[in-house]
């Protein structure tokens, strides 16, 4: 099959176009030209990696008067995209709250839209700014599980609707897959560091071997059978050698690495195996699959993210290495159709920001089935992210797909934070 194109990342706006627009801010009255101008000076000194959208608001709305400008606000509800004015897509700039009112309400008393110019000083903050841009990567887990999973996830990239999928190196069906990947790397690869192996009569063991890392085995020489075991009995220095051990196998093999994620989530099961985790992005200069903002629930299911995540946050942002506003994923559903709903649903009401939609693809035959319980599941979901219709689905809602290459990209072309960003 052809390969899919990657989408066109957004546009940017640059500082020297900010400066630009200043004298276009006056209109047909040129007395405001130096207030903007200065304005843009101010922000440009003071720059800060966040989106804002309060200069082409200026620029778009200036000759509003105040009934005007009341009215459109209130019906935005104090929403940040101010519904009917302007969205801005592109990392700009940020001034304190402080300066921008002080200079906006100069320039709206001249005008007369004191409530307008200071209600849209929206902070938008997020991996790529929180406006009413949502960009979806659809994720497949668990390539080089097995010959089944790898067709399968093969198919869902080469749809164009997968945009990522990450690969389990410890599985027999390892080498298949990271063959494809040398030969396509115009795909998106990730390494799904694994630690546990889950199936009772399909095991596998580490890559490093098993006198290195003993804390990582059962007494038959496997990885342990679930998260449970792994928090109870692995030593983080042995996980670190291992992670090591996969990610250069994988690199060894020729596979072009985009990103690292976690099996079953093991490394956010403790905290010393999250710090081994953020280490392992940093050292190998590789994004790690992590939220920006870790709410009660992920905390509750993961407790190893309960302690050091906002550190762990400006470590990544001080890297550049990007993250996440919102991850999703479903196993329940009995049914096709109640799956392929759960699915539309999570699509339809899918939230401003860069969000991850992890899927498990593979195809229900005789050796999934051999291996697993949900072989049905997993070919469902083949099925659904090859599908014409969820393809137009994505189009309907204005979804843009996004890879982590693409998410890694966006952010660097961010204008540098500040010192008082990272404070």
């Amino acid at each position: 099959m052809a390969a899919a194109q990657p989408p066109s990342p957004a546009p940017m706006i640059t500082t020297s176009a900010l400066r630009s627009a200043a004298p276009f801010a006056a209109g047909s009255n040129p007395a405001i030209g130096p207030m903007a101008t200065e304005l843009v000076a101010a922000a440009v000194q003071n720059r800060r990696r966040v989106r804002f959208m309060f200069l082409s608001f200026i620029i778009r709305s200036i000759r509003l008067n105040q009934s005007q400008a009341v009215a459109k606000v209130a019906a935005a509800g104090g929403q940040s995209s101010v519904a009917g004015l302007c969205i801005v897509r592109a990392p700009v700039i940020r001034i304190t709250w402080t300066q921008s009112y002080l200079k906006l309400r100069e320039i709206a008393r001249m005008w007369n839209c004191v409530l307008t110019v200071a209600l849209v000083v929206v902070s938008c903050r997020g991996a790529l700014g929180q406006d009413a841009e949502r960009y979806l990567i659809v994720h497949a887990d668990d390539a080089g599980m097995s010959h089944s999973v790898n067709m399968a996830t093969i198919a869902g990239l080469e749809s164009g609707i997968v945009s990522s999928a990450s690969i389990m190196v410890p599985c027999p069906w390892f080498s298949e897959f990271a063959d494809y990947a040398r030969q396509h790397p115009e795909y998106d690869y990730g390494i799904h560091l694994t630690l546990n192996a889950e199936w009772k009569h399909y095991r596998w063991g580490p890559v490093a071997s098993r006198d290195r890392v003993p804390s990582l085995v059962d007494k038959n020489g496997f990885l342990w059978d679930n998260v449970s075991q792994v928090a109870a009995n692995v030593r983080a220095e042995e996980v670190e050698i291992e992670l090591r051990a996969q990610i250069d196998r994988a690199i060894s093999f020729g596979v072009p690495l985009s990103h690292l994620d976690t099996h079953m989530g093991a490394l956010f099961s403790r905290p010393d195996l999250v710090e081994v985790y953020a280490r392992l992005g940093l050292d190998y200069d590789l994004p790690v699959l992590f939220l920006r903002r870790i709410d009660g629930a992920v905390a509750r299911e993961y407790p190893g993210l309960k302690e050091g995540a906002a550190a762990l946050v400006r470590t990544l942002d001080a890297h550049g290495l990007p993250l996440l506003d919102h991850i999703a994923q479903f196993y329940g559903g009995d049914t096709h159709e109640q799956r392929t709903a759960s699915y539309y649903k999570s699509i339809r009401s899918l939230p401003p920001g860069v969000s991850e939609l992890i899927i498990h693809c593979g195809f229900d035959n005789d050796e999934l089935k051999a291996i697993t319980n949900s072989a049905a599941r997993r070919d469902g979901d083949r099925r659904i992210f090859t599908s014409e219709t969820t393809r137009q689905l994505l189009q309907d809602e204005n979804i843009r797909l996004l890879t982590w290459k693409q998410f890694r990209q966006q952010v660097a072309d961010r204008p540098p934070a500040s010192p008082a960003e990272n404070e």
